[in-house]
């Protein structure tokens, strides 16, 4: 979906790849789109350790349950935007676009 709204997307199905990848490179990326329920790691931790690498990497967590993560914890660590999942592709590529245009 991001791909054929033009951005170039790199993507891990772990989130320790991802961490790893983002550790070597943490310049090479703009944004970083996760989502809360990951195996081994959450959203939410890796978003503290992105974080703690680089602090101004904006971040948008997605979540399908208000029980394992919400707006204001989302907020509260740093995260820049929070979206309940189903999420429609314009309300993507608006929240992208809006972190984005307004760092």
């Amino acid at each position: 979906m991001l791909e054929l709204s033009g951005y170039k997307v790199s993507s891990w199905t772990e989130s320790e790849q991802a961490l790893n990848a983002f550790c070597e490179s943490p310049r090479n990326y703009d944004l970083v789109v996760t989502d809360q329920t990951m195996p081994k790691i959450t959203g939410i931790e890796l978003s503290k350790k992105l974080l703690k690498i680089r602090e101004d990497i904006p971040i948008i967590l997605l979540s399908g349950y208000s029980e394992s993560a919400n707006r204001e914890q989302a907020l509260n660590i740093g995260i820049r935007n929070f979206l309940m999942k189903p999420i429609l592709v314009d309300e993507f590529n608006n929240a992208i676009r809006n972190i984005i245009d307004n760092p």
